[in-house]
């Protein structure tokens, strides 16, 4: 940068002067000048100095701003490197969500066909399903009335084996009236009841059914066993059963196995045994229970009551053998064995 400076030259009025007043004259107007002069060049420097050091000052601030803006352009440049990333990040999570929006579209579509598929086909499966359901229906019913019938007629049976089975009779013709005499009450007490189809075993179970539930003695023998002996041992246990009952009141069962075998005994022992088969509940509060394998002196003796063992009986569990065993639950009869007290 050029400076240029005016110098100003005083004004000097011109003297009368002489040639050496002249000399000195010009000598001081010449240190004069030269003093403006320096004076002007000092402040020159001084300006130059400054305007130095408002460059250099100036030089910075640009330098600075320079640098703040090449920082703001870098900062701006990653800005604008991680904006173009997430730019493609975004048009890459565009064209997923797009895909997946056009997948989207083509199951609508064709969820929406099958749909009208279905929408067309709907009123034939209601109607097929109608026509099942009233099928369904008559043959539940048909079921429920054959069902309802079966259970009627099973009902019915049960009920008229529960009212008149063997097990109701044994309880209506030998039970109750054993447990009437028990109790004091005037009742009539069989003195004889035929029992065919039992072996000896189920025999033994239902002798111990009607002394245990009636509180009676009880005594089971063999009649095939004794033969000629047969009539007098059952002479001895009526005895025996009457003298139980005049010591403590209570009946008395005897139990007389294969009883068709006693088919030839005298006329004595035939009068006693009509006798005992006819009045022995009253005579000696003794019933006489015989089991015979069939019915060959059905026209030699009489008895007052006659059961017939059906298998049904033997099997049925709720009023059957099985029951009674069931209920029996392995008790015995409070009674003594009148075989206990037969002669030695």
């Amino acid at each position: 940068m050029k400076i240029c400076n005016i110098i100003t030259v005083p004004n000097i009025r011109p003297k009368n002067l002489t040639f050496g007043h002249y000399l000195n004259d010009e000598k001081y107007s010449k240190k004069s000048e030269f003093s403006y002069l320096e004076s002007d060049r000092v402040r020159i420097e001084k300006e130059k100095i400054q305007e130095n050091e408002t460059f250099s000052q100036k030089e910075s601030s640009v330098n600075n701003s320079i640098s703040n803006v090449k920082k703001q352009i870098d900062d701006t440049n990653r800005r604008i490197s991680e904006l173009r990333e997430k730019v493609k990040n975004t048009e890459a999570k565009i064209n997923s969500e797009r895909s997946l929006g056009e997948r989207y579209t083509k199951n609508i579509k064709e969820n929406n066909a099958e749909i009208e598929k279905l929408h067309k086909n709907q009123q034939k499966i209601i109607s097929e399903i109608s026509e099942k359901k009233d099928k369904i229906n008559k043959n539940a019913s048909k079921k429920l009335a054959l069902v309802g019938a079966e259970l009627q007629e099973k009902y019915a049976k049960e009920s008229q084996i529960a009212i008149n089975g063997i097990k109701a009779q044994f309880i209506k013709k030998i039970i109750n009236p054993a447990i009437s005499l028990l109790e004091g009450e005037s009742t009539e007490m069989p003195s004889s009841v035929e029992i065919t189809g039992l072996n000896e075993d189920s025999a033994k179970t239902i002798l111990n059914w009607l002394s245990t539930v009636t509180d009676s003695n009880y005594a089971f023998i063999n009649a095939g066993k004794y033969k000629d002996e047969f009539v007098q041992i059952l002479k001895e246990l009526s005895f025996l059963a009457n003298k139980e009952y005049e010591k403590n009141g209570s009946h008395s069962f005897t139990m007389v196995e294969h009883f068709e075998t006693v088919d030839s005994v005298s006329e004595a022992d035939k009068k006693f045994l009509d006798a005992i088969l006819e009045n022995g509940a009253k005579t000696y509060h003794n019933t006489i229970i015989a089991l015979t394998r069939f019915t060959k002196n059905a026209n030699t003796f009489t008895f007052n009551e006659t059961f017939k063992i059906t298998e049904k009986f033997l099997e049925h569990k709720n009023f059957g053998l099985q029951s009674i065993i069931k209920s029996l639950n392995g008790k015995k009869s409070a009674g003594i064995n009148l075989l206990n007290g037969l002669r030695k």
